[in-house]
């Protein structure tokens, strides 16, 4: 079965974390796959499918968010209906306007 550039939406409980999540998909790959053709990635930064060395299977783990338009906003009025049948998302990525990886808190942006 191909896994190449798949992406996959979980949800799960709120009080699971994403280490957990992480832990967990990482034990599933590992059996599928074998452990040494495994490799996660851990930070949220834009992935750049050329720069991945195919021989693995790569994980990467992000909190995403419910996304909706001002229209949808007002079709789904309750917490059920913002939380069910969604089929849009929306994540923060950090970044700097320097390139930096890191920075100071003022110099820190972000992007959705």
């Amino acid at each position: 079965e191909d896994e190449d550039k798949k992406e996959y939406i979980y949800k799960e409980p709120m009080v699971t974390s994403l280490t957990e999540i992480r832990e967990r998909l990482h034990k599933l790959f590992c059996e599928k796959f074998g452990r040494e053709n495994v490799q996660m990635i851990n930070d949220s930064k834009k992935i750049i499918p050329s720069d991945l060395d195919p021989k693995y299977a790569y994980i990467q783990v992000i909190y995403v968010t419910p996304y909706f338009d001002e229209k949808e906003l007002t079709n789904r009025m309750t917490d059920f209906e913002r939380n069910n049948n969604v089929r849009n998302f929306m994540y923060e990525l950090p970044f700097t306007r320097s390139g930096k990886e890191h920075g100071s808190i003022d110099e820190q942006h972000k992007r959705r």
